[in-house]
Parts: C-alpha cells; structure tokens; sequence
C-alpha cells in the first residue's frame, strides 16, 4: 500500500491548539505544557514573537494591526509585545446597520 504524502505548510493561528498538543504529548511535555483550551496566552505570544522575527529577517519595517476598542485586553496583550496605539480608526455602516 502506497502512503500518501506529506505536505507541509506554514502553521496558523488555527493549528495552535493541535501545536500545543503534540508538545504535551511525551512525558516531559506533559510536564511544562498546557493543552488546555482557552490556551495561556504564552503560545500566542511566542507565534507572534515567530512572525514578528520573520519579518524583520524580510526587511519589514512596520507591523501594523487593529484590535476593538472593546477587547481591552488584547490591547494589553499587544501592548506586552510592545505595540502602542498611534491611529484612531472610523467605520461608517452603509447598511444601515450599527459600526461595532
């Protein structure tokens, strides 16, 4: 029988959890890993810190990202990795619907 296979790609916000996972499964991993959902925002940070150094080893000068006025604590978290609010953003709903 012929095995398909394997693809790799780049990992997602979306693989986390399962990123996680496969750390905690071993006994040393079980020992300092948190599988559990909602994951700490460590494993977050550490993507992040990932793709902030990717771009910079690109010649990136700027990340620029938006997070609601109504989730402070991912301006905090943000701000821990040494993001500052500079802009104020607008939205106008031609729907007739309500800007969130």
């Amino acid at each position: 029988m012929t095995k398909p296979a394997l693809r790799f790609r780049p990992a997602t916000g979306e693989d986390l959890p399962a990123l996680v996972a496969m750390l905690a499964d071993d006994p040393l991993g079980q020992e300092r890993e948190a599988p559990a959902e909602p994951l700490a925002n460590d494993y977050r940070r550490a993507l992040i810190v990932e793709a902030l150094a990717r771009a910079r080893e690109r010649g990136c000068h700027l990340v620029q990202l938006t997070t609601d006025k109504t989730r402070p604590e991912a301006l905090r978290f943000y701000e821990r990795l040494g993001f500052r609010a500079s802009h104020e953003g607008l939205k106008l709903p031609l729907d007739g619907g309500t800007a969130r």
